[in-house]
């Protein structure tokens, strides 16, 4: 009976054997597989950051060339803004009425300076 219980005993040790083999292989299979769903899923979102950083990238080329035309434009037009303005300034006093009376009082002032020296002259 002992040889008999012996072997009873050491298949139901093999059988278990077996299904821990069986059970260890299908883990690593099911691990195996999540593991690629993973990656792969995992690929596919590194492919989409991949493609919005292109896009971030050909965007700020295009608004960099954008500000650049703009600050040329403004700059083209602050020039012409400020020659403008200068002669503005330059011909405000002629049309106010001040450059007249100005030139008029320094030709006074001229001439006044110049009639003392003749009257000295006639004494």
């Amino acid at each position: 009976m002992s040889s008999q219980s012996c072997s009873c005993y050491t298949s139901k040790v093999d059988g278990l054997v077996s299904f821990a083999i069986v059970l260890g292989a299908l883990a690593q299979f099911v691990i195996a597989a999540l593991l690629i769903v993973v990656l792969w899923y995992l690929i596919l979102i590194l492919r989409d950051i991949r493609d919005i950083t292109d896009r971030l990238r050909r965007g700020s080329e295009l608004i960099a060339g954008d500000l650049s035309r703009f600050r040329r434009a403004v700059y083209d037009e602050s020039e012409a803004l400020w020659s403008s303005l200068k002669a503005f300034v330059k011909y405000l006093p002629q049309v106010l009425g001040f450059a007249g009376k100005k030139r008029a009082r320094k030709a006074k002032q001229e001439t006044e300076k110049d009639e003392p020296a003749e009257a000295s002259d006639l004494s």
